[in-house]
């Protein structure tokens, strides 16, 4: 177990980079993680917008929405005035502005309500386009109520009471959102972190060993080369278990008994898969390199590439078909998979086996690079002779 051995020895010597590393990459995907769950946690809330109301019609109709439209959100005064408008718009003082032009109560009475109104927003805003709901609804509540209301100014009163109607909804505790699962974000982060970590720490390692001078040694004595990558394989699983259990103590000082559950289970399970893939990539690419300065750039590049296509930093329903497409030939993209069915888990039989799906297509990821790291590894020995 010379090799071995001295791998431990390296590895011993590396320690403090590696601490190092560890710290920084656990700060980050607390950061992280922290960040994911105050979105869950204000999914929910409504929030009012700061927007202007131009009324150009001074009816009663034209104030009854401006009124209402001020009981859901934050009125701000502005001059009618179009340059004015504009940098209140562009400086973001509003973000929504309404003008009601003239004749906007008579269209609404002779039953004209398709573009009676106009708008300037932020483009592409979300809170945008919910005004522009709110404010169609609210336009066709109130040409509902005027043909039986006595008057307009009841046709405005009974209006607001009926938009002002709304329906308490009690989010359900049994096994529903990932909210519920204060470990999600934690191990949906963690492969960007992972895939980093194990380049830029184990990378450096396995490049000792594959520099001319070890190589000619190694060579030169009776170990063969098989003997001598099972150590190296060895070795690199051990370094491997030790940065995935650190990870695993924290998460279980974090959120201790949610990860006894079955679905924190099979998390850890799915983490530990992929770690397995990251050890294969390093050991393949250290093949190819002897640069330390070219393993950071591959490692974060290559963190950050999967990271944005596979749905670690963006979530996959809001990416492309062609971008999903092309994910599923990368690891994370089953990894991912998986741990947005374990966020969600009802203990069903299909999703069950979905997630020992996806596991078992990284584990093959992890096999077939590492058999690939092996055949290149024979290659150059070959040619070196």
């Amino acid at each position: 177990m010379q090799v071995y051995k001295c791998f431990l020895k390296i590895m011993k010597k590396n320690i403090l980079p590696c601490i190092i590393y560890f710290s920084i990459f656990l700060v980050l995907i607390l950061m992280m993680t922290s960040n994911g769950n105050s979105a869950v946690t204000n999914a929910f809330s409504s929030e009012k917008v700061d927007l202007a109301v131009i009324d150009r019609d001074n009816s009663t109709l034209s104030k009854g929405v401006k009124e209402y439209l001020g009981s859901l959100h934050n009125l701000v005064d502005l001059e009618d005035n179009k340059d004015k408008l504009q940098d209140s718009l562009y400086y973001r003082e509003v973000s929504y502005i309404l003008i009601l032009p003239k004749g906007f109560e008579d269209n609404i009475i002779n039953g004209t309500l398709s573009d009676i109104v106009e708008n300037v927003k932020v483009p592409n805003s979300y809170a945008g386009t919910f005004i522009d709901s709110q404010v169609d609804q609210y336009i066709k509540t109130l040409a509902a109520n005027l043909t039986y209301q006595p008057s307009k100014e009841e046709a405005v009163k009974a209006s607001s009471q009926t938009a002002a109607i709304s329906t308490d909804v009690t989010m359900l505790d049994h096994k529903t959102e990932s909210a519920n699962r204060p470990f999600t974000y934690y191990f949906k982060y963690l492969p960007y972190v992972l895939i980093c970590i194990v380049l830029i720490g184990l990378g450096p390692i396995l490049m000792v060993f594959h520099s001319k001078d070890i190589k000619a040694r190694i060579e030169s004595s009776a170990i063969s080369l098989r003997y001598t990558n099972i150590q190296l394989i060895l070795g690199c699983f051990s370094f491997l278990v030790i940065y995935w259990g650190l990870f695993v103590i924290v998460a279980f000082l974090l959120y201790g008994g949610n990860l006894l559950t079955t679905e924190g289970l099979l998390t850890l399970l799915n983490t530990f898969v992929f770690a397995l893939v990251c050890l294969s990539i390093t050991f393949f690419i250290s093949m190819l390199i002897n640069s330390v300065d070219a393993l950071n750039m591959i490692g974060n590049t290559l963190g950050l590439g999967m990271s944005f296509l596979t749905g670690i930093f963006i979530p996959q329903e809001y990416l492309g078909k062609s971008v999903l497409a092309f994910a599923k030939l990368l690891p994370s993209y089953w990894y991912i998979n998986a741990s947005d069915i374990l966020s969600n888990y009802n203990q069903t039989g299909s999703e069950l086996k979905t997630v020992f799906v996806d596991i078992g297509i990284e584990l093959l990821f992890a096999v077939a690079i590492m058999a690939i790291a092996l055949v290149v590894s024979k290659y150059k020995r070959n040619i070196g002779r």
